[in-house]
Protein backbone atom coordinates (compact mmCIF):
# COMPACT_ATOMS: atom_id res chain seq x y z
CA UNK A 1 0.00 0.00 0.00
CA UNK A 2 1.48 3.33 -1.08
CA UNK A 3 1.80 6.07 1.48
CA UNK A 4 0.43 9.50 0.74
CA UNK A 5 2.75 11.66 -1.29
CA UNK A 6 2.42 14.95 0.59
CA UNK A 7 5.21 17.27 -0.55
CA UNK A 8 2.81 19.94 -1.77
CA UNK A 9 1.00 19.95 1.58
CA UNK A 10 4.32 20.25 3.43
CA UNK A 11 5.41 23.25 1.37
CA UNK A 12 2.02 24.89 1.81
CA UNK A 13 2.21 24.41 5.59
CA UNK A 14 5.55 26.23 5.59
CA UNK A 15 3.94 29.01 3.56
CA UNK A 16 0.93 29.25 5.89
CA UNK A 17 3.25 29.36 8.90
CA UNK A 18 4.86 32.51 7.50
CA UNK A 19 1.40 33.93 6.77
CA UNK A 20 0.39 33.40 10.42
CA UNK A 21 3.67 34.88 11.68
CA UNK A 22 3.08 37.96 9.53
CA UNK A 23 -0.01 38.70 11.68
CA UNK A 24 1.98 38.42 14.91
CA UNK A 25 5.56 39.58 14.34
CA UNK A 26 6.30 43.09 13.07
CA UNK A 27 8.71 43.47 10.21
CA UNK A 28 12.03 45.16 10.61
CA UNK A 29 15.18 46.18 8.78
CA UNK A 30 18.86 46.72 9.48
CA UNK A 31 20.92 49.68 8.34
CA UNK A 32 24.62 49.70 9.26
CA UNK A 33 23.89 47.14 11.97
CA UNK A 34 21.10 49.21 13.55
CA UNK A 35 17.69 47.55 13.72
CA UNK A 36 14.61 49.62 12.89
CA UNK A 37 11.27 48.16 13.89
CA UNK A 38 8.47 48.34 11.37
CA UNK A 39 4.76 47.62 11.53
CA UNK A 40 2.91 44.32 11.53
CA UNK A 41 2.03 43.75 7.88
CA UNK A 42 -0.32 40.76 7.65
CA UNK A 43 -0.58 38.63 4.54
CA UNK A 44 -4.26 38.43 3.56
CA UNK A 45 -6.45 36.17 1.45
CA UNK A 46 -5.29 37.79 -1.78
CA UNK A 47 -1.68 36.93 -0.93
CA UNK A 48 -2.58 33.23 -0.63
CA UNK A 49 -3.06 33.13 -4.39
CA UNK A 50 -0.71 35.91 -5.50
CA UNK A 51 2.43 34.65 -3.76
CA UNK A 52 2.41 31.20 -5.44
CA UNK A 53 1.90 32.93 -8.80
CA UNK A 54 4.73 35.36 -8.03
CA UNK A 55 6.92 32.38 -7.19
CA UNK A 56 6.44 30.79 -10.59
CA UNK A 57 6.73 34.07 -12.48
CA UNK A 58 9.94 35.26 -10.78
CA UNK A 59 11.84 32.16 -9.63
CA UNK A 60 11.03 29.42 -12.15
CA UNK A 61 14.24 30.04 -14.11
CA UNK A 62 16.31 28.69 -11.19
CA UNK A 63 14.36 25.41 -11.26
CA UNK A 64 14.21 25.11 -15.05
CA UNK A 65 17.43 23.13 -14.92
CA UNK A 66 15.49 20.11 -13.59
CA UNK A 67 13.40 20.00 -16.77
CA UNK A 68 16.56 20.24 -18.87
CA UNK A 69 18.20 17.46 -16.84
CA UNK A 70 15.12 15.33 -17.50
CA UNK A 71 15.31 16.09 -21.21
CA UNK A 72 19.02 15.26 -21.25
CA UNK A 73 18.36 11.83 -19.71
CA UNK A 74 15.53 11.32 -22.17
CA UNK A 75 18.10 11.64 -24.96
CA UNK A 76 20.54 9.35 -23.11
CA UNK A 77 17.86 6.68 -22.95
CA UNK A 78 17.17 7.06 -26.66
CA UNK A 79 20.77 6.17 -27.52
CA UNK A 80 20.29 2.67 -26.12
CA UNK A 81 23.83 2.72 -24.71
CA UNK A 82 22.77 4.43 -21.48
CA UNK A 83 20.97 1.24 -20.52
CA UNK A 84 24.17 -0.69 -21.21
CA UNK A 85 26.21 1.76 -19.11
CA UNK A 86 23.85 1.31 -16.17
CA UNK A 87 23.83 -2.49 -16.50
CA UNK A 88 27.61 -2.76 -16.72
CA UNK A 89 28.05 -0.49 -13.70
CA UNK A 90 25.55 -2.55 -11.70
CA UNK A 91 27.24 -5.79 -12.76
CA UNK A 92 30.66 -4.47 -11.77
CA UNK A 93 29.53 -3.52 -8.26
CA UNK A 94 26.88 -6.19 -7.69
CA UNK A 95 29.04 -8.10 -5.23
CA UNK A 96 30.54 -4.90 -3.79
CA UNK A 97 27.59 -2.53 -3.62
CA UNK A 98 29.08 -0.81 -0.57
CA UNK A 99 32.07 0.26 -2.68
CA UNK A 100 29.79 2.06 -5.13
CA UNK A 101 27.97 3.69 -2.23
CA UNK A 102 31.25 4.93 -0.76
CA UNK A 103 32.42 6.21 -4.15
CA UNK A 104 29.11 8.06 -4.63
CA UNK A 105 29.15 9.74 -1.22
CA UNK A 106 32.85 10.62 -1.29
CA UNK A 107 32.92 11.97 -4.84
CA UNK A 108 29.80 14.14 -4.50
CA UNK A 109 30.85 15.47 -1.09
CA UNK A 110 34.38 16.33 -2.25
CA UNK A 111 33.31 17.98 -5.52
CA UNK A 112 30.65 19.97 -3.67
CA UNK A 113 33.14 21.00 -1.00
CA UNK A 114 35.77 22.19 -3.47
CA UNK A 115 33.68 23.51 -6.38
CA UNK A 116 30.16 24.05 -5.01
CA UNK A 117 27.43 24.14 -7.64
CA UNK A 118 25.17 21.64 -5.91
CA UNK A 119 22.25 22.34 -8.22
CA UNK A 120 24.42 21.57 -11.25
CA UNK A 121 25.72 18.40 -9.63
CA UNK A 122 22.11 17.17 -9.60
CA UNK A 123 22.91 16.23 -13.22
CA UNK A 124 24.61 13.13 -11.77
CA UNK A 125 21.77 12.23 -9.42
CA UNK A 126 19.55 10.29 -11.90
CA UNK A 127 22.41 8.01 -12.99
CA UNK A 128 23.73 7.42 -9.47
CA UNK A 129 20.20 6.88 -8.16
CA UNK A 130 19.44 4.33 -10.86
CA UNK A 131 22.56 2.32 -10.07
CA UNK A 132 21.95 2.48 -6.31
CA UNK A 133 18.35 1.30 -6.70
CA UNK A 134 19.42 -1.54 -8.98
CA UNK A 135 22.07 -2.52 -6.44
CA UNK A 136 19.30 -3.01 -3.88
CA UNK A 137 19.33 0.25 -1.93
CA UNK A 138 16.00 1.84 -1.08
CA UNK A 139 14.64 5.16 -2.29
CA UNK A 140 15.44 7.10 0.86
CA UNK A 141 18.94 5.64 1.03
CA UNK A 142 19.61 6.72 -2.55
CA UNK A 143 18.37 10.26 -1.77
CA UNK A 144 20.64 10.44 1.27
CA UNK A 145 23.60 9.05 -0.67
CA UNK A 146 23.21 11.63 -3.46
CA UNK A 147 21.45 14.80 -2.33
CA UNK A 148 22.59 14.16 1.25
CA UNK A 149 26.21 14.03 0.08
CA UNK A 150 25.82 17.44 -1.55
CA UNK A 151 24.70 18.83 1.81
CA UNK A 152 27.77 17.25 3.41
CA UNK A 153 29.84 19.12 0.85
CA UNK A 154 28.21 22.37 2.01
CA UNK A 155 28.75 21.57 5.68
CA UNK A 156 32.43 20.90 5.03
CA UNK A 157 32.84 23.40 2.19
CA UNK A 158 36.52 24.25 1.72
CA UNK A 159 36.86 26.29 -1.49
CA UNK A 160 33.34 26.32 -2.95
CA UNK A 161 32.74 29.89 -4.10
CA UNK A 162 28.97 29.79 -3.55
CA UNK A 163 29.68 29.05 0.13
CA UNK A 164 33.23 29.98 1.13
CA UNK A 165 33.49 32.88 -1.29
CA UNK A 166 30.58 34.65 0.37
CA UNK A 167 31.61 33.77 3.92
CA UNK A 168 35.14 35.03 3.33
CA UNK A 169 33.90 38.22 1.68
CA UNK A 170 31.46 39.24 4.40
CA UNK A 171 33.83 38.31 7.23
CA UNK A 172 36.96 39.69 5.56
CA UNK A 173 38.77 36.32 5.66
CA UNK A 174 41.49 34.74 3.56
CA UNK A 175 40.74 31.88 1.17
CA UNK A 176 42.31 29.29 3.50
CA UNK A 177 40.59 30.50 6.67
CA UNK A 178 40.00 27.56 9.03
CA UNK A 179 40.40 25.18 6.09
CA UNK A 180 41.71 22.30 8.21
CA UNK A 181 38.65 22.43 10.47
CA UNK A 182 36.49 22.36 7.35
CA UNK A 183 38.39 19.37 5.96
CA UNK A 184 37.99 17.50 9.25
CA UNK A 185 34.28 18.34 9.27
CA UNK A 186 33.98 17.14 5.67
CA UNK A 187 35.75 13.86 6.40
CA UNK A 188 33.82 13.11 9.59
CA UNK A 189 30.46 14.06 8.05
CA UNK A 190 31.13 11.90 4.98
CA UNK A 191 32.23 8.97 7.14
CA UNK A 192 29.09 9.33 9.29
CA UNK A 193 26.88 9.35 6.20
CA UNK A 194 28.52 6.20 4.87
CA UNK A 195 28.31 4.44 8.24
CA UNK A 196 24.67 5.40 8.64
CA UNK A 197 23.75 4.06 5.20
CA UNK A 198 25.67 0.83 5.72
CA UNK A 199 25.04 0.10 9.40
CA UNK A 200 22.33 2.20 11.05
CA UNK A 201 19.78 3.23 8.44
CA UNK A 202 16.25 1.81 8.81
CA UNK A 203 15.50 -1.08 6.49
CA UNK A 204 13.71 -0.27 3.25
CA UNK A 205 11.91 -2.24 0.61
CA UNK A 206 13.81 -2.70 -2.62
CA UNK A 207 12.49 -0.42 -5.35
CA UNK A 208 10.71 -2.14 -8.21
CA UNK A 209 12.16 -1.85 -11.70
CA UNK A 210 9.22 0.21 -12.94
CA UNK A 211 9.66 2.66 -10.03
CA UNK A 212 13.11 3.76 -11.20
CA UNK A 213 12.68 7.22 -12.78
CA UNK A 214 14.28 8.35 -16.04
CA UNK A 215 15.23 4.85 -17.13
CA UNK A 216 13.71 3.33 -20.26
CA UNK A 217 14.41 -0.36 -20.76
CA UNK A 218 14.66 -0.37 -24.54
CA UNK A 219 14.75 -3.67 -26.39
CA UNK A 220 17.77 -4.81 -28.31
CA UNK A 221 21.47 -4.49 -27.72
CA UNK A 222 23.26 -1.20 -28.28
CA UNK A 223 25.34 -1.16 -31.44
CA UNK A 224 27.71 1.59 -30.29
CA UNK A 225 29.94 2.19 -27.30
CA UNK A 226 28.77 4.24 -24.34
CA UNK A 227 32.21 5.88 -24.06
CA UNK A 228 31.32 8.98 -26.18
CA UNK A 229 28.21 9.48 -24.05
CA UNK A 230 30.27 9.39 -20.85
CA UNK A 231 32.96 11.70 -22.25
CA UNK A 232 30.46 14.32 -23.43
CA UNK A 233 28.56 14.19 -20.13
CA UNK A 234 31.71 14.57 -18.03
CA UNK A 235 32.95 17.46 -20.17
CA UNK A 236 29.55 19.12 -19.86
CA UNK A 237 29.56 18.83 -16.06
CA UNK A 238 33.13 20.15 -15.84
CA UNK A 239 32.20 23.11 -18.06
CA UNK A 240 29.19 23.84 -15.84
CA UNK A 241 31.23 23.77 -12.62
CA UNK A 242 34.19 25.70 -14.01
CA UNK A 243 32.03 28.24 -15.82
CA UNK A 244 29.89 29.09 -12.79
CA UNK A 245 32.80 29.24 -10.31
CA UNK A 246 33.88 32.85 -9.75
CA UNK A 247 37.65 32.49 -10.15
CA UNK A 248 38.30 36.21 -9.94
CA UNK A 249 36.39 36.69 -6.68
CA UNK A 250 37.72 33.53 -5.02
CA UNK A 251 41.35 33.60 -6.15
CA UNK A 252 41.78 37.06 -7.63
CA UNK A 253 42.71 35.78 -11.08
CA UNK A 254 41.64 37.69 -14.19
CA UNK A 255 42.75 34.96 -16.59
CA UNK A 256 39.31 34.07 -17.91
CA UNK A 257 38.11 37.68 -17.95
CA UNK A 258 41.16 38.79 -19.92
CA UNK A 259 40.79 35.83 -22.29
CA UNK A 260 37.14 36.72 -22.91
CA UNK A 261 38.05 40.38 -23.48
CA UNK A 262 40.81 39.41 -25.89
CA UNK A 263 38.39 37.32 -27.95
CA UNK A 264 35.47 39.73 -27.97
CA UNK A 265 37.66 42.78 -28.66
CA UNK A 266 39.38 41.20 -31.63
CA UNK A 267 38.49 43.12 -34.79
CA UNK A 268 39.06 42.89 -38.53
CA UNK A 269 39.11 46.34 -40.10
CA UNK A 270 37.43 47.64 -36.95
CA UNK A 271 34.63 45.05 -37.05
CA UNK A 272 34.28 42.83 -33.90
CA UNK A 273 33.85 39.64 -35.89
CA UNK A 274 34.37 37.14 -33.03
CA UNK A 275 32.14 39.05 -30.59
CA UNK A 276 29.29 39.07 -33.10
CA UNK A 277 29.73 35.40 -33.95
CA UNK A 278 29.75 34.42 -30.25
CA UNK A 279 26.81 36.61 -29.30
CA UNK A 280 26.00 36.93 -25.59
CA UNK A 281 28.53 34.60 -23.99
CA UNK A 282 29.98 35.72 -20.67
CA UNK A 283 33.48 35.05 -19.41
CA UNK A 284 34.15 31.77 -17.62
CA UNK A 285 33.35 32.38 -13.99
CA UNK A 286 30.32 34.51 -14.79
CA UNK A 287 28.06 31.80 -16.16
CA UNK A 288 24.59 31.28 -14.68
CA UNK A 289 21.99 28.53 -14.51
CA UNK A 290 20.78 29.55 -17.98
CA UNK A 291 24.28 28.92 -19.37
CA UNK A 292 24.32 25.46 -17.77
CA UNK A 293 20.96 24.73 -19.41
CA UNK A 294 22.52 25.66 -22.75
CA UNK A 295 25.45 23.33 -22.06
CA UNK A 296 23.08 20.42 -21.38
CA UNK A 297 21.07 21.14 -24.52
CA UNK A 298 24.25 21.27 -26.61
CA UNK A 299 25.41 17.99 -25.04
CA UNK A 300 22.04 16.46 -25.92
CA UNK A 301 22.41 17.56 -29.54
CA UNK A 302 25.97 16.23 -29.74
CA UNK A 303 24.96 12.87 -28.28
CA UNK A 304 22.02 12.68 -30.68
CA UNK A 305 24.34 13.38 -33.63
CA UNK A 306 26.99 10.85 -32.53
CA UNK A 307 24.40 8.12 -32.01
CA UNK A 308 22.54 8.92 -35.25
CA UNK A 309 19.26 9.91 -33.63
CA UNK A 310 16.90 11.71 -35.96
CA UNK A 311 16.14 15.25 -34.82
CA UNK A 312 12.42 14.51 -34.38
CA UNK A 313 13.17 11.46 -32.26
CA UNK A 314 15.73 13.43 -30.28
CA UNK A 315 13.23 16.21 -29.63
CA UNK A 316 10.51 13.73 -28.66
CA UNK A 317 12.82 11.91 -26.24
CA UNK A 318 14.00 15.21 -24.75
CA UNK A 319 10.41 16.33 -24.17
CA UNK A 320 9.50 12.93 -22.73
CA UNK A 321 12.34 13.12 -20.22
CA UNK A 322 11.45 16.71 -19.33
CA UNK A 323 7.83 15.64 -18.81
CA UNK A 324 8.92 13.02 -16.29
CA UNK A 325 10.80 15.71 -14.35
CA UNK A 326 7.89 18.15 -14.40
CA UNK A 327 6.82 17.38 -10.78
CA UNK A 328 10.41 17.95 -9.64
CA UNK A 329 10.45 21.30 -11.40
CA UNK A 330 7.11 22.35 -9.88
CA UNK A 331 7.96 21.37 -6.31
CA UNK A 332 11.49 22.79 -6.52
CA UNK A 333 10.06 26.10 -7.70
CA UNK A 334 7.55 26.18 -4.84
CA UNK A 335 10.32 25.79 -2.25
CA UNK A 336 11.06 29.45 -2.96
CA UNK A 337 7.59 30.58 -1.92
CA UNK A 338 8.82 32.00 1.41
CA UNK A 339 11.71 33.98 -0.04
CA UNK A 340 9.33 35.41 -2.64
CA UNK A 341 7.27 36.91 0.20
CA UNK A 342 10.37 38.81 1.31
CA UNK A 343 11.28 39.81 -2.24
CA UNK A 344 7.83 41.32 -2.80
CA UNK A 345 7.56 43.20 0.46
CA UNK A 346 6.23 46.71 -0.22
CA UNK A 347 7.89 48.15 2.90
CA UNK A 348 11.30 46.45 2.81
CA UNK A 349 10.70 45.25 6.38
CA UNK A 350 10.90 41.50 7.01
CA UNK A 351 9.92 39.39 10.01
CA UNK A 352 13.12 37.34 9.76
CA UNK A 353 15.13 40.47 10.64
CA UNK A 354 12.97 40.98 13.71
CA UNK A 355 13.69 37.41 14.81
CA UNK A 356 17.41 37.84 14.13
CA UNK A 357 17.52 41.03 16.16
CA UNK A 358 15.74 39.32 19.07
CA UNK A 359 18.08 36.32 19.06
CA UNK A 360 21.27 38.37 18.89
CA UNK A 361 19.92 40.56 21.69
CA UNK A 362 19.91 37.57 24.05
CA UNK A 363 23.68 37.85 24.55
CA UNK A 364 26.10 40.76 24.90
CA UNK A 365 29.02 38.82 23.40
CA UNK A 366 29.63 36.12 20.84
CA UNK A 367 27.53 33.04 21.47
CA UNK A 368 27.93 30.09 19.11
CA UNK A 369 24.50 28.64 19.93
CA UNK A 370 22.71 31.91 19.24
CA UNK A 371 24.55 32.41 15.95
CA UNK A 372 23.63 28.86 14.94
CA UNK A 373 19.97 29.58 15.71
CA UNK A 374 20.13 32.79 13.66
CA UNK A 375 21.54 30.91 10.67
CA UNK A 376 18.94 28.16 11.04
CA UNK A 377 16.02 30.58 11.26
CA UNK A 378 17.15 32.73 8.35
CA UNK A 379 17.84 29.65 6.20
CA UNK A 380 14.15 28.79 6.46
CA UNK A 381 13.18 32.18 5.05
CA UNK A 382 16.14 32.59 2.66
CA UNK A 383 17.02 29.22 1.14
CA UNK A 384 19.90 30.36 -1.12
CA UNK A 385 23.21 30.42 0.76
CA UNK A 386 24.55 33.59 -0.95
CA UNK A 387 21.41 35.53 0.05
CA UNK A 388 21.25 34.02 3.52
CA UNK A 389 24.92 34.76 4.22
CA UNK A 390 24.40 38.33 3.04
CA UNK A 391 21.47 38.67 5.43
CA UNK A 392 23.16 37.16 8.46
CA UNK A 393 26.87 37.97 8.17
CA UNK A 394 26.35 41.62 7.29
CA UNK A 395 24.49 41.92 10.59
CA UNK A 396 26.70 39.57 12.61
CA UNK A 397 29.81 41.72 12.28
CA UNK A 398 28.00 44.59 14.01
CA UNK A 399 26.85 42.45 16.93
CA UNK A 400 30.14 40.55 17.22
CA UNK A 401 33.03 42.94 16.66
CA UNK A 402 35.83 40.60 17.82
CA UNK A 403 37.37 39.49 14.52
CA UNK A 404 39.09 36.51 16.15
CA UNK A 405 35.70 34.81 16.33
CA UNK A 406 34.96 35.28 12.62
CA UNK A 407 36.54 32.00 11.42
CA UNK A 408 34.30 30.10 13.86
CA UNK A 409 31.31 32.19 12.79
CA UNK A 410 31.99 31.24 9.18
CA UNK A 411 32.31 27.57 10.11
CA UNK A 412 29.02 27.63 12.04
CA UNK A 413 27.27 29.45 9.19
CA UNK A 414 28.04 26.86 6.51
CA UNK A 415 27.61 23.88 8.85
CA UNK A 416 24.22 24.90 10.19
CA UNK A 417 22.93 25.86 6.75
CA UNK A 418 23.95 22.45 5.37
CA UNK A 419 22.38 20.70 8.36
CA UNK A 420 18.97 22.38 8.12
CA UNK A 421 18.79 21.80 4.36
CA UNK A 422 18.23 18.12 5.22
CA UNK A 423 14.89 18.97 6.82
CA UNK A 424 13.48 22.33 5.76
CA UNK A 425 10.60 22.18 3.27
CA UNK A 426 12.15 25.29 1.70
CA UNK A 427 15.28 23.29 0.80
CA UNK A 428 15.31 23.22 -3.00
CA UNK A 429 17.59 20.19 -3.46
CA UNK A 430 15.89 18.17 -0.71
CA UNK A 431 12.44 18.71 -2.18
CA UNK A 432 13.79 18.00 -5.67
CA UNK A 433 15.24 14.71 -4.42
CA UNK A 434 12.04 13.71 -2.63
CA UNK A 435 9.90 14.62 -5.63
CA UNK A 436 12.22 12.72 -7.98
CA UNK A 437 11.88 9.54 -5.91
CA UNK A 438 8.25 10.16 -4.89
CA UNK A 439 9.08 9.98 -1.18
CA UNK A 440 6.90 11.85 1.31
CA UNK A 441 8.33 14.40 3.72
CA UNK A 442 7.08 12.40 6.71
CA UNK A 443 8.82 9.23 5.49
CA UNK A 444 12.02 11.19 5.01
CA UNK A 445 12.03 12.63 8.54
CA UNK A 446 11.40 9.21 10.07
CA UNK A 447 14.32 7.86 8.08
CA UNK A 448 17.00 10.45 8.86
CA UNK A 449 16.30 11.84 12.34
CA UNK A 450 18.96 9.68 14.03
CA UNK A 451 21.50 10.57 11.36
CA UNK A 452 20.84 14.27 11.94
CA UNK A 453 21.44 13.88 15.69
CA UNK A 454 24.80 12.23 15.01
CA UNK A 455 25.65 14.92 12.48
CA UNK A 456 24.70 17.69 14.91
CA UNK A 457 26.95 16.11 17.53
CA UNK A 458 29.90 16.16 15.11
CA UNK A 459 29.29 19.81 14.21
CA UNK A 460 29.03 20.82 17.87
CA UNK A 461 32.23 18.94 18.72
CA UNK A 462 34.20 20.60 15.89
CA UNK A 463 32.89 24.05 16.85
CA UNK A 464 33.84 23.53 20.52
CA UNK A 465 37.35 22.46 19.50
CA UNK A 466 37.64 25.44 17.13
CA UNK A 467 36.52 27.84 19.89
CA UNK A 468 39.19 26.51 22.24
CA UNK A 469 41.94 27.52 19.83
CA UNK A 470 40.92 31.12 19.06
Amino acid sequence: MKKKYSLLMTIMIAFLLVVVLSWIIPGGAFSSGVYAKGDVTPLGLGDLTKVPLWTFSTIFQFSLIFLVIGGFYGVLNKTGVYKELVEKTVKKFKKNSKIFLIITVASLAIISSVMGGNTYLFILVPFLTTVLLKLGYGKKASILATVGSLFVGTIGATYAFDVNGYVNYYLGQEVNAFVWYKIILLVLSSALLIMFLIKWAPKEEKAKEEEIPLLVEEKGKAKKSFVPLVVITVIGIIMALVGTFSWSDMYGTDLFTNLHSGITEFTIFGYPILANIMGTIYAIGNWSTQDVNVILIVCSLLIGWIYSIKFKDLLDSFLEGAKEMLPVFLYATLTNIVIVILMNSSTGNFINYTIINYLYGLSDSFNALIHGLVVGVDSFFVNFFPYMSSDVLNITTYFYTDATTYPVIGLITQAVYGLVMYVFPTSLLLVAGLAYQKVSYKEWLKYIWKYLLYLLAIIVAIVIIALSFI
